[in-house]
């Protein structure tokens, strides 16, 4: 099993892209808010004589922008901007805009101050991704931009030009820019730093929480974790039918080793034997892919825990004799010599965990009492008897 409430909260790749792909579309969503309140004001303008063009290159330039805009919505919503560095496609679409918004100056030549703004709300924009760079490169093309827009009306259109007041509007306009670029690239470098600091936080919380889950010494599974497993996989068997087993595991004799060896033997035996029964653990997971991770923990003392999901008296049996045949292989220092003895209980419907976990308590005090080193499992009892057998796996497996 290995999951908890607690873990459920853990960041979850596929939900944070989610989330960002989100964010994105209401980006998107809020420039072409923006595209409709400036087009609109640009058609009064037009409409009240302040832009001059001809109706078919109004209705060309916006069906410009509606379709400009239709192509980064495809892009955004189907999930090929992930293809691109930056899949908010932010530099694009500040440069398509500036693009439109040029067009307007251009045939705005009666007072373009009204429409030089938009381009400092169009810039505002990148703030969201852009860093120093691409800033200033978009400033630079602006600039050329209304520099070719004034050297048009010289020397194609034949406008008028108040020099004075051409050079006010692009220093003005040039300010403006450029402001908007430090001011963006200060905005980015905080987010970038917030993001920084959000991601240690986020680690120090998830090393918190690993920490607050397992046992200070063997690094298990601690008995608070263990017993919230335990409820979650009781409401999940009530909900699907499917069974679980709970092995008990005390280790034999273990207050000898700490009287014979010391207690900073006893706690490396403690430690060892975790380690093993972590390692059979996942081998079991690894060869049933399919169903919920096992759970091991500390229960308390040199008592262990562990919680087996979809799993029946059958497969119990056979984890806790792996797991015996593995630690007769293992070499514990000074020679200790290490066993264990067990009980096992299946999960029956209807039933509390501490009515399940009294089961797997009484077969482990019948397998203690039988000599030790043994596993005792419960079998299902007959119709009309109510007390359950159990059978011992001796020593040597059999």
């Amino acid at each position: 099993m290995g999951t908890s409430p607690q873990d459920r909260e853990h960041d979850d790749p596929a939900a944070a892209m989610d989330t960002r792909h989100r964010v994105r579309l209401r980006r998107f969503y809020m420039a072409v808010a923006s595209y409709a309140l400036w087009g609109g004001i640009a058609v009064i303008a037009w409409l009240g004589g302040l832009i001059v063009m001809p109706p078919a290159l109004l209705a060309t330039a916006l069906s410009g922008v509606v379709l400009s805009n239709l192509v980064f919505w495809y892009l955004l919503r189907s999930g090929r901007s992930l293809l691109y560095e930056d899949p908010s496609l932010t530099f694009p679409q500040v440069l398509v805009a500036m693009f439109w918004v040029l067009i307007v100056i251009g045939a705005s030549h009666t007072d373009r101050s009204l429409m030089i703004v938009v381009y400092v709300v169009i810039m505002l924009f990148g703030i969201f991704r852009l860093d120093r760079r691409r800033f200033f490169m978009l400033t630079a093309i602006a600039m050329a931009g209304y520099a070719v827009v004034v050297a048009t009306d010289l020397a194609i259109r034949d406008v008028e030009i108040n020099y004075f007041q051409e050079f006010m509007r692009f220093l003005v306009l040039a300010s403006c820019l450029l402001w908007c670029t430090f001011f963006g690239t200060h905005v980015a470098d905080l987010r970038a730093r917030l993001r920084k600091q959000n991601l240690a936080l986020q680690q120090h919380v998830k090393d918190a929480r690993r920490i607050a889950d397992r046992d200070h010494l063997t690094w298990a599974y601690n008995r608070r974790y263990i017993m919230n497993a335990l409820e979650e996989e009781r409401a999940r068997s009530e909900h699907r039918h499917a069974p679980f087993a709970i092995i008990i595991f005390d280790l034999d004799h273990f207050k000898s080793i700490n009287d014979r060896y010391g207690h900073i033997a006893g706690d490396r035996v403690l430690t060892k034997f975790a380690e093993i029964a972590r390692r059979e653990m996942r081998a079991a997971d690894v060869i049933s892919p399919g169903r919920r991770a096992n759970a091991f923990g500390r229960f308390g003392g040199e008592e262990f825990i562990a919680l087996l999901p979809e799993t029946g008296l059958e497969g119990a049996r056979l984890c806790a004799s792996r797991l015996r045949t593995a630690l007769a292989t293992e070499h514990f220092e000074q020679g200790i010599r290490v066993t264990f003895s067990a009980g096992i209980a299946i999960y029956r419907h209807g039933e509390t965990v501490e009515q399940c976990l009294r089961r797997a308590d009484d077969a482990l005090y019948r397998a203690k009492n039988s000599g030790r080193d043994q596993v005792f499992t419960e079998k299902t009892a007959r119709r009309g008897s109510r007390d359950a057998k159990v059978i011992s796996i001796s020593p040597s497996g059999d």
